[in-house]
């Protein structure tokens, strides 16, 4: 089964547009429970590891029973959540898609839970001007939506952690070029600002949020990564 987020703030992704659709004041959490894709991605992943360490000690029993729940979860976000051509988060309950593109979708490369040609689907989404690839690239809603703002908290500004999980995604289906390219991209971007800021305007690349954020430190991973 799918797994869901019952409020906005256990996200991580505060006020982003995925929630639009689903906020009611009925609900106690100020939503109905969404079937969210980065949720899901990181449920396999780690489920995958918990296997793979009960395997080491010794539990076969216990890693098989893991290994099921990861498959479990790969099988539905690959055939639940993909309409074709992207990846979307579902309404808890009757399934239906939430038709916002967001860099959520990137996780199932990182999780490698798309199949081939889901990812080379996605590599178009994210190299794609009107989509993903903006001033910083990876926006928190893709450009081409009525609500992109690019100055928006997660309605529009970019951050850097997404990033992340598209670089090594790309690198884990072996698009390294195209890794190198998003990382190039962010490098000169972030050359505007002493410090490592906590998110930026999509369009401009402009430094915007809070000082020396956490997050953001991610982009000296990719800079060692680069230099291997």
């Amino acid at each position: 089964m799918l797994c869901s987020y019952h409020d906005p703030l256990e996200s991580g992704w505060d006020d982003s547009v995925r929630w639009d659709d689903v906020k009611v004041q009925e609900s106690p959490h100020g939503m109905y429970p969404v079937e969210a894709v980065d949720l899901n991605c990181l449920l396999y992943k780690q489920r995958s590891v918990l296997s793979h360490l009960a395997k080491r000690l010794g539990f076969g029993e216990l890693a098989k029973n893991y290994e099921n729940l990861a498959q479990q979860s790969a099988q539905l976000v690959r055939k639940k959540m993909w309409d074709g051509d992207f990846f979307y988060d579902l309404v808890s309950g009757s399934h239906k898609m939430l038709k916002v593109k967001t860099p959520a979708a990137f996780l199932t490369l990182f999780s490698r839970v798309a199949d081939n040609s889901q990812a080379k689907t996605l590599v178009k989404h994210l190299f794609n001007k009107e989509e993903f690839w903006t001033a910083f690239p990876l926006p928190t809603v893709s450009k081409d939506h009525p609500k992109y703002d690019p100055e928006g908290y997660w309605r529009g500004r970019s951050w850097v952690n997404l990033v992340w999980f598209a670089y090594h995604g790309l690198k884990n289906y072996g698009f390294y070029e195209e890794a190198s390219k998003l990382a190039k991209k962010v490098f000169r971007a972030m050359k505007k600002s002493f410090s490592c800021r906590e998110n930026y305007n999509s369009a401009t690349a402009e430094p915007m949020g809070a000082v020396d954020f956490g997050w953001s430190t991610l982009i000296l991973d990719i800079a060692k990564q680069e230099a291997l």
